[in-house]
């Protein structure tokens, strides 16, 4: 009981702390424990906000397995909803659950014996021997297995059309009951004070907030309290967050804390009016950034005064625009967007689907591999994020924390970054598809060194760039037929020649059974692969690390 009820107390502290730093930038969650060091936000406040969450049911979606002991449904959507039930499940996967739910049953219904013995034994006080406990614990993990396979398995039809059991999602609802959070002493379950009714943060109330309804959870009421024209935070917060992603720098500096241990904003007549056009504007974010990209702060140029510099090195007076690195989903979309295979549609679903439930092991690997954004030309914001498992495209160049709020991300400039534009194959896969259509500009070098900058940094080379483009093209030339890579055409990026099959391979696939088989196809579903190289010539493999040399460069990277 107080595993659960510290999971439940820990859950709510989350998301207390993401809605109060993501939408009124005040810290509340350092109240839990006593009131807040800084800001005159008292612990009862806390607790009035907790009960709030405390009151409703998260569902998240998952099943009773061992390491995972707070299990959840999801939330059902409506039967007529025209929505998509997501993609279709290929005969050689569901040969391969079907052989796999069946094994899981049979593991289950052997582990039941096995947990039934270990309770007797418990609830006759005796202590279970290492191997027992060993055993239930592979005994309860089968069981999730068990669940997740069956589960999925009846999501999809028997031709493997998804079915409506597809139509759920993670979400929010009340709890039958209704409760008010007790305040802890020292945020400790067993030193339970006084409750505390559900409310909001008194510090900036004004006194026309709605009433909670008698038996709700209260989450609707704080919604409108939040979103009100009144809130004194929520519209600067916002404003205050548009302006730093066009910026690179919040009016307020801390995005997330605009309490006395963050810092003061650099024009509070600015902010202020800001968010008095946002709310004006119907709480839109497009005609807020509209409005700030028309101004003249937002058009200075980013030439460098060494005057203004003295007096204000940290440019808080907007003297120029900052050169600012872009963020690594525009980085990653910049670059197949520049060699033109970028898919702005999102997909169908995602590989997730085929992989529901707590997953370890190479079964994680396997999700996750489906995750990395190798061989997929979809826009970076389409991918799915596994928390902790970060494409490596993403995560080499600053994504943001997916375990915390985080306003602003880091920006760091380190040879890890360089290192990875270098020697990853899947940027050698979009440099390959750059330089194709790079050739395809004419059949002169200069029409293509031209097209190659006007399509990745939008200006036309400087002669002395031109210049160093062809020396660089007529050398790479030279070492590749010195290496003995050059035409008649070669398979290159580590493919097997054409036409050329091993006897071996052929007996090995020949060999092995049904389920080998249908698991490796699975694998190659869950962990996509980039098609199998190009073939290509001297020149192409020329233009090709042109290609990579401008992605290279700070400025393909830098907003200038």
């Amino acid at each position: 009981a107080r595993g659960n009820a510290q999971f439940q107390m820990d859950l709510a502290d989350e998301q207390l702390d993401a809605t109060t730093q993501g939408m009124l930038g005040l810290t509340v969650a350092c109240a839990r424990c006593h009131d807040h060091k800084f800001d005159p936000i008292p612990q009862k406040d806390y607790y009035a906000l907790a009960g709030i969450f405390l009151s409703t049911d998260t569902r998240y979606g998952t099943f009773d397995a061992q390491g995972n002991n707070h299990p959840a449904e999801l939330i059902e959507l409506p039967a007529g909803s025209k929505l998509p039930l997501g993609p279709k499940m290929r005969p050689d996967q569901r040969s391969l659950l079907a052989v796999a739910n069946a094994r899981a049953k049979t593991l289950a219904a052997e582990a039941q014996e096995t947990i039934n013995a270990a309770r007797t034994a418990r609830a006759k006080g005796e202590e279970l021997p290492a191997n027992i406990q060993q055993q239930v614990v592979r005994a309860r993990a089968a069981q999730g297995a068990a669940k997740n396979l069956t589960s999925l398995t009846e999501r999809f039809g028997p031709d493997g059309d998804p079915t409506a059991k597809n139509l759920v999602a993670m979400g929010a609802t009340d709890r039958n009951r209704a409760m008010n959070a007790r305040v802890l002493d020292r945020g400790e379950l067993d030193k339970p004070g006084a409750a505390v009714p559900r409310g909001f943060v008194e510090l900036i109330s004004r006194g026309d907030e709605p009433a909670i309804v008698r038996g709700s959870s209260g989450r609707l009421e704080l919604a409108r309290w939040i979103a009100n024209a009144n809130n004194p935070l929520t519209a600067r917060v916002w404003a205050n967050r548009v302006w730093l992603h066009l910026f690179g720098r919040g009016l307020v500096p801390t995005p997330d804390n605009f309490g006395m241990s963050g810092q003061k904003p650099t024009h509070p007549e600015l902010l202020d009016h800001l968010a008095t056009r946002l709310i004006a504007d119907g709480w839109s974010t497009k005609k807020l950034i509209r409005e700030i990209v028309l101004s003249r702060a937002y058009a200075m140029a980013s030439a460098f005064d060494p005057k203004d510099a003295e007096i204000d090195p940290d440019c808080n007076y907007l003297w120029r625009m900052t050169p600012k690195r872009l963020e690594a989903e525009a980085i990653r979309d910049s670059m197949l967007a520049a060699a033109d295979i970028l898919v702005r549609k999102p997909k169908l679903g995602s590989p997730i689907t085929f992989a529901e439930g707590a997953a370890r092991g190479a079964a994680q690997e396997r999700i996750i591999g489906s995750t990395n954004g190798d061989g997929d030309n979809n826009r970076s914001i389409y991918l799915p994020i596994v928390r902790d498992k970060v494409p490596e495209s993403l995560d080499v160049f600053d994504f943001a924390e997916s375990a915390y709020v985080m306003g602003q991300r880091d920006v760091t400039n380190v040879p890890t970054q360089a290192l990875f534009l270098m020697n990853s194959k899947e940027i050698a896969r979009i440099c390959d598809m750059f330089a194709m259509r790079v050739i395809s500009a004419g059949p002169k070098e200069i029409d293509r060194v031209n097209a190659a900058f006007t399509i990745a940094l939008g200006r036309k080379p400087t002669a002395s760039e031109v210049a160093f483009c062809r020396d660089f093209l007529d050398d790479f030339k030279k070492a590749t037929v010195k290496d003995g890579r050059s035409a008649p055409p070669v398979t290159e990026r580590g493919a097997a020649p054409r036409g050329r099959r091993d006897p071996k391979a052929k007996a090995n696939a020949d060999a092995k059974t049904s389920r080998e088989r249908a698991r490796e196809a699975l694998d190659a579903t869950l962990n996509p692969k980039p098609a199998q190289p190009m073939t290509l010539t001297a020149e192409q493999l020329a233009y090709s690390a042109l290609c990579q040399a401008i992605f290279l460069s700070g400025e393909f990277r830098t907003v200038d």
